[in-house]
């Protein structure tokens, strides 16, 4: 694992659509959802099942733009934090205390992380206020 493996998918969200019938003209439920498969050699299609049980449905999520190519290129996915993300010291701490835990082709990865004491742990890791409300303790 390296910081390039952590990637934002802005520009690439502005070529999709999210589409409310699979390729069969079946409509998609989102909430059932069990899997959703993703391949390299299918760009603009997910493939979606609502039980383990059944066939992958095709949904292609492509713009429909006439004439113009809206095909996934590797510029479209930027590196999120290229020179690494900061973290709260203590989740840091906490991390170190597990990494007897981590794989070995992972463990450069979390020896680079660096922690701050002025970072606030949030959940959702952009250092932002989330956009849901929070349980109180």
């Amino acid at each position: 694992m390296e910081s390039c493996d952590f990637v934002g998918s802005q520009i690439l969200e502005k070529k999709i659509v999210n589409r409310k019938i699979f390729n069969d003209k079946s409509k998609v439920n989102w909430l059932k959802t069990k899997e959703i498969l993703i391949t390299k050699k299918t760009q603009h299609s997910l493939f979606m099942r609502t039980s383990f049980n059944e066939d992958y449905k095709e949904l292609n999520i492509k713009k429909k733009l006439k004439g113009v190519d809206l095909g996934v290129i590797e510029e479209d996915l930027q590196e999120l934090w290229p020179s690494g993300k900061l973290i709260n010291k203590k989740k840091l701490n906490d991390l170190k205390s597990l990494f007897h835990l981590i794989p070995n082709d992972c463990i450069g990865y979390y020896k680079k992380l660096k922690g701050d004491d002025a970072i606030i742990d949030d959940i959702d890791g952009y250092c932002d206020e989330p956009d849901f409300d929070l349980d109180e303790e």
